[in-house]
């Protein structure tokens, strides 16, 4: 059965389902908090859990869409048009591709990839679009978007309103031009309502003034709306300050008059200026959804150099069928590995958290649907990030459970400890994490925000399924009457290790790793970058009858050659099928620079064979010099975005925690992505986008390691005596098996993609083993240790700092239930009434 067919009519409902749904859970959310018993907890929770788990699997029924990568999708040939006399610059190739990449994109949840092709070419990519997406996408991006503000001739003006020219040859007006005026293209049918199609053809046209009052550089901000009960949508417009006190200047001058608002030479509307306005206002003109967002977009970006498709086509995707077939098992395989483990190590515990695991991605993917986001392989680093977080949330909650187990609790006393012990690091780390994806998506674009995004919806799903959906499944061992749990041990918290004495020797360990990784990084210069982000070679071969993508992966599956001091082989190829709207299609083959010639000579020899007809059929092979994919703003963009994470989890971990756990927390996670980074450089790995994914996910697992460590100091300097050195080492010695299981659990799923994943993992799975494995030696060696030196140098208190502001807080809430009760209105409940 095609589930996908079967559930494609309730489509059109699924806005007003997300906010049922949407308005349910929250009130849910409340009851369940609100609870004063567990009787009503584990009731209120189960519903909820099963409410959202069924609506993800609806919205995942509708399908996901796929990445570039993934699924192919659409290419189109781009060449910028210069001005008159001129030739394209740099910087007008560069502007055009972040226009472009806006339109294309403006949500950032599209894999859209622009790629600059000799001096004045785009390669434009975007993925899963029909035939007639391709035309609509295609007139997206010749669109110029010229916006002007005309006022219209006195002929066409009668009775305070707009009268169109007679049909035919409309004559002349000195000063005005006669210009076509928009036809909906949809009426609505007067006997049934229906909006059905315009049978009026008649083309109407209006004089123009030919001086524009205003321009469309004025433009702010541009965004579709309906208003409620509406047939159409309109554009809202947002004027820059100065622009909208012109605009009231020209309004208060022609009170009474039509205004036309002319679009690339067509009038959108003339309405009557009724009263004067400002900065801000509307464009109306039967508009549908797309085609209102489609020309916000263009209004928002226009164009300095007029852009035309040379060339539409479809194209298939960047990885080959086999390739996607063995990065896809390698995520199966991974994730079995994880659950089995799980169920292995913590038993009946284990399979609770397979049960939260499911539940997390089942919520994961079925918010992707819904915002429409594209998964690409740099998004399934930040699905794989949120489902190790996910892991290292129930181990942490587990081994704190072991710990309360041993103190003689009751079970369901050890339940409850363990979940409220766990919840601050839990939180912290999330919390964390979100702060940078956050800053990602308000920053960057492209990829970046792709990642951002997979990860806000990810940390969002681990929060709910780790604290709730587990504990509601702990509640129901309880209500049938389970007394205890066991956990197998393969590390033991017990002994006390002294890491704080041996500190110097893992600085200087740390010093002679960093060096050498910033060394290779230094000595290999832009050559460690894939294609991706420095450019290469385009080889689009002719159309050659029975060639196939199988042969030429298999003539090129031994290829290696050295350009430009770099060695290039079968693993920096990428092989698309390109299909051009009513053509025939062919191949492009893209590589390192300075590899085309090397590229056709091997499929010539391999292909061809000693026959030379067919060696001659490569001779018309077309070899283009292409740019970054990554737009010089895009990059500065992205490593803003890097930064600003870095600056706002300092700020929050000294908030929560204090400067001195802030500074340890940074200079370890700095540790991890520059060792990672050498690690790549000195492999011979190429740096592309998927392995800037891989960066960031090990940035985020580094923080959330550090922040489990950093949590549990904080808790021991509040209860326990002796120096922070002790404190330190005892933090470290307490949590070292929730360290070294997370890091076995979540490596399990890195190994299966280095083993099963193919070329398009192995990658990125290298560069996550290295970033987990140093992830692990930071938290321990790096992280704890710069706050004693940091401490140290700045003779800090920490323990008093914590008392401090423990104090604080608890004088800032007894203030505020000393108020409550005076305020009106407020009915004063006995304590022990609000416990939930």
């Amino acid at each position: 059965m095609d589930f996908k067919a079967a559930l494609k009519p309730f489509e059109p409902s699924l806005p007003y389902l997300v906010m049922g749904v949407g308005l349910v859970s929250v009130l849910l959310f409340i009851w369940y908090f609100a609870a004063d018993s567990d009787d009503r907890k584990r009731r209120v929770g189960t519903g909820l859990a099963i409410m959202l788990s069924l609506f993800s699997l609806f919205c995942i029924g509708l399908g996901l869409k796929l990445g570039i990568d993934l699924q192919g999708g659409a290419s189109f040939l781009v060449r910028v048009q210069p001005a008159e006399g001129k030739v394209v610059s740099p910087d007008a190739l560069r502007s055009a591709q972040e226009i472009i990449e806006k339109r294309l994109n403006p949500f950032g949840s599209r894999d859209v990839t622009i790629t600059p092709q000799g001096t004045d070419g785009l390669y434009v990519e975007v993925p899963g679009l029909s035939d007639e997406d391709i035309r609509n996408s295609k007139d997206v991006i010749e669109r110029v978007a010229r916006l002007e503000f005309k006022l219209l001739s006195e002929k066409n003006i009668r009775g305070g309103g707009m009268d169109f020219n007679p049909p035919g040859d409309p004559g002349i007006e000195p000063g005005y031009t006669a210009l076509p005026y928009k036809t909906d293209k949809q009426i609505k049918d007067p006997k049934t309502g229906q909006m059905i199609e315009n049978p009026d053809k008649t083309e109407r046209t209006v004089f123009i003034k030919n001086r524009a009052e205003m321009s469309g550089k004025s433009v702010k901000q541009a965004y579709a709306s309906i208003d409620p009960g509406a047939l159409h949508y309109h554009i809202g417009v947002v004027l820059h300050n100065d622009f909208g006190d012109k605009m009231s200047e020209l309004t208060k001058a022609n009170l009474g008059k039509p205004l036309a608002i002319v679009l690339d030479n067509v009038v959108i509307s003339a309405p009557t200026i009724q009263s004067s306005f400002g900065s801000n206002f509307q464009i109306t003109g039967s508009f549908t959804e797309a085609e209102a967002r489609d020309l916000a977009s263009a209004l928002e970006n226009p164009l300095e150099n007029p852009l035309k498709v040379e060339q539409s086509s479809t194209t298939s995707p960047t990885y080959g069928k086999e390739v996607i077939e063995q990065g896809l098992n390698s995520v199966y395989w991974g994730l079995a590995a994880t659950l089995v483990f799980m169920m292995i190590y913590y038993r009946l515990s284990g399979i609770i958290a397979v049960i939260g695991l499911v539940v997390n991605l089942l919520l994961l993917l079925g918010m992707m649907q819904i915002f429409g986001f594209t998964l690409t392989l740099p998004g399934i680093a930040g699905i794989i990030l949120t489902l190790g977080m996910a892991v290292d949330a129930n181990v942490l909650i587990y081994e704190r459970m072991r710990e309360e187990f041993t103190t003689g609790k009751s079970f369901t006393a050890s339940i409850s400890a363990a979940y409220d012990k766990a919840f601050s690091a839990i939180f912290d780390g999330h919390v964390t994490t979100l702060l940078t994806a956050a800053l990602m998506m308000v920053i960057a674009t492209g990829a970046i925000y792709g990642f951002g995004l997979s990860l806000v919806i990810g940390l969002l799903a681990s929060l709910f399924s780790s604290l709730l959906i587990t504990r509601v499944c702990f509640l129901w061992l309880i209500k049938f009457g389970v007394k205890k749990v066991s956990f197998l041990s393969l590390v033991s918290n017990q002994k006390l290790i002294d890491f704080m004495g041996q500190r110097k020797i893992w600085f200087a360990v740390s010093a002679v790793l960093v060096t050498v990784a910033i060394s290779a990084v230094a000595v290999k210069g832009k050559k460690v970058l894939g294609y991706e982000l420095r450019g290469g070679d385009s080889v689009s071969l002719p159309v050659i009858p029975g060639l196939t993508e199988a042969q030429i992966n298999e003539s090129l599956a031994d290829f290696s050659v050295t350009s430009e001091g770099q060695v290039f082989d079968a693993s920096s190829l990428s092989v698309q099928s390109r299909k051009p709207l009513g053509g025939e299609a062919f191949f492009t083959i893209r590589s390192g620079p300075g590899t085309a010639e090397a590229i056709l000579t091997e499929l010539r020899k391999d292909i061809s064979g000693a026959d030379p007809a067919k060696a001659k059929q490569f001779d018309g092979s077309d070899v283009q010099t292409m740019g970054s994919a990554v737009g010089q703003k895009m990059l500065i963009n992205s490593g803003l975005a890097v930064l600003a994470g870095i600056v706002g989890i300092f700020i929050y971990l000294s908030f929560r925690f204090e400067s001195a756990f802030a500074v340890g927390a940074i200079v370890a996670l700095l540790h991890d992505v520059i060792i990672a980074v050498g690690a790549c450089a000195i492999a011979g790995k190429e740096i592309g986008m998927i392995l800037i994914g891989a960066f960031l996910t090990i940035a985020g697992y580094s923080v959330n390691d550090t922040i489990v460590i950093f949590d549990r100091v904080r808790e021991n300097l509040r209860t326990q005596k002796g120096d922070l050195s002790d404190i330190l080492n005892y933090a470290i010695s307490s949590t070292l098996s929730r360290t070294i299981i997370t890091s076995l659990v979540t490596s399990l799923a890195v190994v299966a993609m280095n083993v099963f994943g193919g070329k398009s993992m192995a990658d990125f799975s290298f560069t996550m083993l290295i970033g987990m494995i140093s992830g692990v030696y930071s938290t321990i060696f790096i992280a704890a240790p710069v706050v004693l030196w940091w401490a140290t140098k700045r003779k800090l208190n920490l323990r008093k700092q914590i008392l401090d502001a423990d104090a604080v807080r608890l004088e800032a809430l007894s203030g505020i239930e000393r108020e409550a009760p005076e305020k009106p209105g407020k009915i004063t409940v006995e304590p022990k009434s609000e416990i939930g």
